[in-house]
């Protein structure tokens, strides 16, 4: 099938989302996917082998994958992956009854559907790659993506918005990008995933330094040249992200939601939030809630 080439992604159509935490070990496949994929590793580690190319997943990985693939997902025994995924056909030709699913195997009434083709996403690339901080905007999107598929009020209209959207915000982000984590210094890939797994202990940056057997200033140095930022704000961010998955997914209430993620001082957690997602925790609630 051929790729129609468009010079703005109007028909590109959000069609299915969802998180998906493996289990040790485990092994998940799909022949043929006909979508293009965001795929974020949130935590955990293992690796996808997309059309024949073995990719290694790490925690903040956000992959792109094209159109038409075969996957296969191998999960860690020791970390399990915890992934984000969201599809996206690219030019979908119809006006009535959209179907909000994919084809991922030949078998599927999806497959080959004359209302849906590949096409060209002006600022991506497929089987490219960055880092992707929690506290972004498109990691932002990206979780509210998901969140507005899982509610399962779709329609047409939204689904077109945020595709739209969220092309342009991942091209915006590609576009000064920070590599994915497997081509981050070993030294680093391993703080991110001690933050990833103990975020809720809210650790400090000589905390992480004595863990890594290194200096603070050396840690500090790391982070500001790869990631351009602070150990403490990606420390920040990373709670804070957190928060919103339990804020749109939970009926938690915000003190508890503050615990969970370390930030157990109510009023210390709604500054934060506020400072960092411009809104308080209950407006945010509002306004994300899948529930």
């Amino acid at each position: 099938m051929g790729t129609t080439k468009t010079n703005r992604s109007v028909n590109a159509t959000l069609c299915q989302a969802g998180n998906f935490q493996f289990a040790p070990d485990q092994v998940v496949g799909s022949p043929c996917i006909q979508s293009r994929g965001w795929l974020w590793c949130k935590s955990g580690r293992g690796e996808v082998t997309v059309n024949g190319q073995v990719i290694k997943l790490e925690a903040a990985n956000l992959w792109l994958l094209p159109w038409n693939r075969r996957v296969s997902f191998r999960s860690s025994s020791q970390e399990p992956l915890f992934i984000g995924m969201v599809h996206v056909v690219p030019a979908y030709l119809t006006e009535d009854a959209p179907v909000f699913s994919v084809a991922h195997r030949s078998t599927d009434p999806l497959f080959d559907s004359a209302a849906r083709r590949d096409a060209e996403l002006v600022g991506l690339s497929e089987l490219d790659s960055i880092h992707l901080n929690p506290g972004t905007p498109l990691a932002h999107l990206l979780n509210y993506a998901i969140a507005w598929f899982q509610r399962g009020e779709r329609d047409l209209t939204s689904a077109r918005e945020i595709a739209d959207i969220l092309i342009r915000e991942t091209a915006t982000a590609f576009s000064s990008k920070q590599p994915a984590s497997g081509a981050l210094p070993p030294l680093l890939q391993r703080a991110l995933i001690y933050i990833d797994r103990c975020y809720k202990d809210s650790p400090t940056v000589e905390e992480i330094a004595r863990v890594l057997q290194r200096s603070e200033s050396y840690l500090l140095k790391l982070f500001r040249r790869h990631l351009n930022t602070t150990v403490k704000a990606y420390i920040l961010d990373t709670q804070i992200s957190a928060a919103c998955q339990y804020l749109s997914s939970s009926h938690l209430n915000v003190a508890e939601i503050g615990q969970r993620v370390g930030i157990p001082d109510p009023y210390h957690f709604s500054r934060v939030f506020r400072r960092r997602k411009n809104c308080t925790p209950t407006q945010y609630r509002e306004t994300f809630s899948a529930t």
